[in-house]
């Protein structure tokens, strides 16, 4: 009989993190665990994904992530459908269902850190001590973050794993019609095309790109540039693009749903994200072969070798990532070499299945 496993989250819109747990949830093997979703104050579009998957995904409609409702709400639902596993991912507030679990007598409780979370304060820190209490393993999506943990939470480094994301290696990684993918955009045949897929966030670095363009469009006059996303940041984005009287070198996609498409249509991948843990998008682009310019920052260090599958730049240094740029546009065999190095790397590490598997194991350890 599969195991139950109740996966808990704030919400379920597109993001990396709520998209990383619709592909283990997808990917996990139903013949040894059943997995179901709580959210605890809203869905979105990944919860509609999930439910596509033949998973239940209950909304409970909490305003705050510190409600004590969440403790009962999250106790009825072990008892009514049982848990052997509770895996959360709350963002620093894992303590509420953490507690729930306990009482409920689930057989292992496991937590997500997703990110080196600088934006926490000492309230955050507090409360994420407290939660620790309750679980026996957190995981962390790259040795960078594990080592934030450490330093940041009160955890003995035996609880502290680490498994890195998954993406789908196989569709990345599949060939598309570069001509008609530029035809569909609108981009010019010989234009230089410089990716960046991330939500439109303070800490995505955005303006840090809009900042290095000057420079990239002087040195690189067939340069144009597509940021695909949405977010809060959105419209001033692509205000100050137009503020700068250079909108006509930018394009705006929105949330897509076709980005393998998008990257086989361009030539360099930038990356100027200032926090960070592991970035699907980065792994998408190296398994579709593009050159990687990203920052230095969380564990994209662990995935780029800054010269050999990408070019490495401090976070927020505009100059640099406008110079690194600025280099691979300007030499189509290092682009190659890059890509090609960096494709191979990928494929070999970030499988979705290889993910499930991982955690498939923990589960199974926590149970034994």
């Amino acid at each position: 009989m599969s195991v139950p496993v109740l996966y808990v989250l704030p919400a379920l819109p597109v993001g990396g993190s709520e998209l990383q747990f619709s592909a283990l949830i997808g990917n996990i093997d139903r013949s040894r665990f059943a997995p179901r979703v709580a959210c605890v104050r809203s869905g979105g579009v990944v919860a509609e994904r999930i439910r596509a998957l033949g998973v239940d995904v209950d909304v409970y409609g909490f305003r705050s992530a510190y409600d004590p409702g969440i403790v009962f709400r999250v106790a009825r639902d072990i008892a009514r459908h049982g848990a052997g596993i509770l895996h959360t991912c709350m963002f620093g507030f894992d303590a509420l269902p953490n507690i729930a679990g306990r009482l409920s007598g689930v057989r292992g409780i496991v937590s997500s850190r997703r990110e080196c979370a600088v934006w926490k304060r000492s309230r955050h820190r507090l409360f994420q001590d407290f939660a620790n209490i309750f679980v026996d393993k957190v995981v962390a999506n790259s040795d960078a973050v594990r080592r934030f943990v450490l330093a940041q939470e009160r955890i003995s480094p035996a609880k502290v794993s680490v498994i890195p994301n998954g993406i789908d290696t196989e569709l990345y990684a599949a060939p598309h019609d570069r001509a008609s993918a530029r035809r569909d955009l609108g981009l010019p045949a010989d234009a230089a095309v410089a990716v960046t897929v991330a939500n439109f966030g303070a800490s995505k670095g955005h303006l840090q790109l809009l900042e290095a363009s000057a420079h990239i469009i002087e040195k690189v006059p067939r340069i144009k540039f597509v940021l695909v996303g949405d977010g809060p940041l959105y419209n001033t984005v692509k205000s100050a693009a137009a503020a700068m009287g250079i909108s006509e070198r930018f394009l705006f996609t929105g949330s897509r749903d076709d980005v393998p498409r998008l990257l086989a249509a361009s030539d360099i991948f930038v990356f100027p994200s200032l926090i960070e843990g592991m970035p699907n998008a980065v792994l998408e682009a190296l398994c579709a072969g593009l050159p990687v310019v990203a920052s230095a920052v969380g564990g994209i260090p662990e995935v780029v070798a800054d010269g050999v599958s990408g070019l490495l730049v401090r976070p927020g240094d505009a100059t640099a990532l406008g110079e690194a740029v600025v280099r691979l546009a300007g030499d189509a065999a290092l682009r190659g070499r890059i890509g090609s190095e960096g494709r191979r790397a990928a494929l070999g590490r970030f499988s979705l299945r290889a993910m499930a598997a991982a955690y498939e194991r923990l589960y199974e350890s926590l149970l034994a």
